[in-house]
């Protein structure tokens, strides 16, 4: 009997907790749903843009990099690479990453404009693009998050990601 209870709450709290980030994709794609260019071709937004291909073709992106499960409708005409498996956790592997997803972010980027995008686009996407102009331009973390942030202010890696960037940053050194 108490498991059955035990069950039927965790089905409660798994439809609550789909249902609230139904609700938080629905406000996205109101009220964010325009990716914004931080340099390069290399555009940043939420999961609402990643769900607005008119703004994505007006815009000339042509690929888009998704750093999170939620699902949504692909264009034909856009290229989508879907990277479901980096949870926006302190305890994430983001740096064994960034080699190959700072690769296709600059192949994307010279065919075309890219869009990467995670839930929020706060903190997968904001930390992939700070990875990726440390790597291009040479840039300290400090200059590469300055310039995310610049494009889009509430860009905050969570503080894993801070570690794997500053790790990051000493393999890019070490290499130079």
């Amino acid at each position: 009997m108490e498991a059955e209870v035990e069950s039927g709450r965790d089905n409660r709290d798994n439809k609550t907790g789909r249902l609230l980030r139904s609700l938080a994709v629905s406000r996205f794609c109101l009220e964010d749903s325009v990716p914004v260019l931080v340099k390069h071709n290399v555009f940043i937004g939420s999961i609402g843009s990643v769900k607005n291909p008119s703004a994505l073709k007006q815009l000339g992106i042509t690929h888009v990099l998704v750093l999170c499960s939620e699902k949504f409708l692909k264009d034909p005409e856009i290229s989508y690479q879907v990277v479901n498996d980096i949870e926006d956790s302190a305890n994430a592997n983001l740096f064994q990453r960034l080699p190959s997803l700072c690769e296709h972010i600059e192949a994307s980027a010279k065919k075309g404009g890219i869009l990467v995008s995670c839930f929020q686009g706060k903190s997968r996407s904001a930390a992939v693009i700070t990875a990726y102009l440390m790597q291009r331009d040479g840039l300290s973390l400090e200059q590469a998050l300055e310039l995310v942030r610049a494009a889009r202010p509430r860009a905050q890696p969570n503080l894993g990601f801070i570690a794997d960037l500053r790790r990051w940053g000493k393999t890019l050194e070490e290499g130079r």
